[in-house]
């Protein structure tokens, strides 16, 4: 039985979104030189990296079964984004950690709303999967905001 094309899009816009926030760790990772907040970033790009492989080899696994048709994804993936803040080079560690966790919070959800709408358990089951890491990335995110945030109200 073929994979919806719904379940597809879903596929392609993880893929996308996973994409996009591989870049922006990995841009602010370069952009922060001596910084703990660094190596955070460091360790979600290696993340999304993972998970951007995860959905390689699920996408490669459904084209094997030939359950698989060519749809595009979202085509506006950066709406997931849009209403978070442009942050220059220049910006405060906070900032940075703001829009992260937004873009944990946004993506989470995104898997959580395509997890309920599929059918096909194994996708089921990656998008559970994914939701979890998402809503791990957003807590390990929180706490460094409320470290960084209990050490500025010390100070």
């Amino acid at each position: 039985m073929p994979v919806s094309k719904e379940t597809i899009k879903g596929i392609e816009t993880a893929l996308q979104l996973e994409k996009k926030s591989y870049a922006y760790y990995h841009k602010k990772y370069k952009q922060l030189k001596e910084h703990i907040f660094r190596n955070l970033l460091l360790f979600l790009a290696r993340q999304e990296s993972d998970h951007i492989n995860h959905i390689e080899k699920l996408k490669k696994s459904l084209m094997k079964k030939r359950v698989w048709s060519e749809v595009k994804a979202e085509s506006k993936t950066s709406r997931f984004f849009k209403p978070i803040k442009k942050i220059n080079h220049t910006s405060h560690e906070i900032e940075i950690l703001h829009v992260a966790m937004e873009f944990e919070k946004r993506t989470r959800e995104f898997y959580a709303k395509q997890e309920k709408k599929t059918k096909e358990p194994e996708v089921k089951r990656f998008f559970k999967k994914m939701t979890k890491f998402e809503d791990a990335h957003y807590k390990l995110l929180d706490g460094m905001y409320e470290s960084f945030m209990y050490v500025r109200l010390e100070t």
